[in-house]
């Protein structure tokens, strides 16, 4: 078995296989949970005391203790960028929440290049994230890895160090060993903050301006839940739209989705599962093809009891995610619809509704603020739907990102 990993999008001719490092060293060097108790290796250690200007990004599944790895990272005026599965989007000065905006400008990551970037668990959700770790890692800056299981998911190749520790573990010996003798530079956290509040100021306004928007209900939806609820999203778009969009907030909801090869299946089985297993509330947002793709979930049995859960369904008529890549501009209108867009003939209303869900629709920000009430106080399982434009989803995550540029570059 050969696991050959191909150059995104995937289409077209093949290109030449990568260089080596440089000086002929390893790609990486890993070290073991026990060494790192043992004492880190020099290099390791002279990398988190030299480093100044370091970014943190976390991703995948949420942080057993997380106030380790903030504390530190506020004591040494670091940025921690955290998907919103990972890290609770709270208020907390070192957490930057749209970063992925505002890092599509090259003079921003310009400006903003790190001296040193640790990687926390698996891939941050933003591929604006990776292209220019990719890019800082070529021009020289050292990547580091760590993740308690060793997987160490590295699709870019960019790593040079990884510890195979809990992220935990390795703060708790950065506090013991490296905090009396490291260095800070006071305007680095200042100016990332200085861009992530501007730019989500600029989103505020532009999605203010509009009628209801996919990244408007994704913001909604992160804004409106509690602190003991779940907001469980889709594989694609859905969870983006949290990670790009959703505003820091006090005691903010727990944030889950299945991410990996899974793809689109069972997401509908995974909202219900979560809701029955939670106290508080629990409301899935996903894509009308993956509610389609796992109708069976909406299946129970008369004597079975059925979980209270809603599901906002996003009916725009396909594979929404597949509008931002390369393949509407590679291939045929009514080849992309067919491969790729795959609008369905169901009509998402009617068969929840065959199914037994209390169903509503809504149209505005205020339309689904009343039925988020309503399906609240209704037993079992309620379906939301809300209709959006493909192609106008694309034009307004555009004009989100230009607006939250402007607004970063105006700060810097």
């Amino acid at each position: 078995q050969a696991n050959i990993a191909f150059r995104e999008p995937i289409v077209g001719g093949l290109g030449a296989l990568p260089p080596g490092r440089r000086d002929g060293s390893p790609w990486h060097q890993v070290v073991r949970g026990d060494e790192v108790s043992a004492g880190m290796p020099a290099r390791v250690l002279d990398l988190f005391a030299s480093a100044r200007r370091v970014v943190v990004i976390v991703g995948g599944e949420a942080l057993c203790d997380p106030s380790l790895v903030l504390e530190y990272a506020h004591y040494r005026g670091w940025p921690v960028l955290g998907d919103a599965r990972a890290i609770g989007r709270s208020p907390h000065p070192v957490l930057i929440s749209h970063a992925d905006q505002f890092l599509r400008s090259d003079p921003i990551v310009e400006a903003l290049r790190p001296e040193l970037v640790v990687h926390i668990g698996m891939p941050h959700a933003s591929k604006t994230l990776m292209g220019w770790n990719e890019d800082w890692a070529t021009a020289g800056v050292p990547h580091l890895f760590v993740d308690q299981f060793g997987n160490f998911a590295d699709p870019e190749r960019i790593g040079a160090v990884f510890l195979a520790t809990s992220p935990e573990r390795l703060f708790r010996e950065l506090t013991d060993h490296v905090a009396a003798s490291a260095g800070v530079d006071p305007d680095w956290l200042r100016v990332w903050r200085r861009c992530d509040e501007a730019a989500d100021r600029a989103i505020a306004q532009a999605l203010d301006r509009r009628s209801l928007t996919e990244p408007a209900v994704a913001r909604m939806l992160f804004r409106v839940l509690g602190e003991h609820d779940t907001l469980f999203c889709s594989s694609s778009m859905p969870v983006r739209d949290v990670e790009w969009f959703a505003a820091p907030r006090p005691a903010p909801p727990r944030v889950l989705a299945n991410r990996g090869a899974n793809g689109i299946d069972g997401v509908v089985s995974s909202v219900l599962g979560v809701a029955r297993a939670s106290s508080g509330r629990t409301v899935g947002l996903v894509g009308d093809l993956a509610f389609l793709h796992d109708l069976s979930g909406l299946v129970w049995g008369s004597n079975e009891e059925v979980p209270d859960a809603t599901i906002v369904v996003i009916d725009n008529q396909g594979g929404g995610i597949f509008s931002f890549l390369d393949y509407p501009s590679a291939l045929e209108s009514a080849t992309f619809e067919r491969g790729f867009g795959t609008p369905q003939r169901n009509a998402i209303f009617g068969v929840a509704d065959a199914l037994g869900c209390y169903v509503l629709r809504a149209d505005s920000a205020d339309s689904l603020a009343k039925a988020l009430e309503q399906t609240d106080a209704q037993p079992g399982i309620s379906v939301v739907v809300v209709s959006t434009d493909r192609d106008e989803n694309v034009r307004v995550h555009q004009e989100l990102a230009r607006v939250s540029i402007e607004a970063a570059l105006a700060v810097l």
